[in-house]
């Protein structure tokens, strides 16, 4: 699976597997406001499978991540892609500007 949030009256999911193991891995982001029940909305990222989101604007396609909040602040930690490989990129997405941001985390020192 993916990640999901809830933030007030709007739940959020990223990414996941499309189809039982062995589908393709995804990058999109959806939003539903459950009060307004207007269904499902593509917020930011791609609805092509297995994407690399070259650009680096959003995270690339994955599968087992961890996702949490902070305000209103979606936040997301690793996972794996396509190829199982293993992620540890952490990704913030701003609700209110609509935009993902890479969190860079400072190098640890002895």
């Amino acid at each position: 699976g993916g990640a999901s949030w809830i933030v007030g009256d709007t739940f959020y999911i990223f990414g996941g597997v499309f189809k039982l193991m062995g589908g393709p891995t995804m990058a999109d982001l959806w939003q539903w406001n459950v009060r307004a029940n207007d269904g499902w909305t593509l917020v930011a990222g791609s609805v092509l499978p297995n994407d690399a989101a070259e650009s680096g604007a959003n995270p690339s396609a994955r599968f087992g991540c961890t996702g949490w909040t902070v305000g209103t602040d979606l936040w997301l930690y690793g996972g794996q892609d396509a190829n199982g490989v293993r992620l540890a990129d952490i990704w913030r997405f701003d609700t209110l500007a609509g935009a993902w941001t890479r969190v860079s985390l400072p190098t640890p020192t002895d």
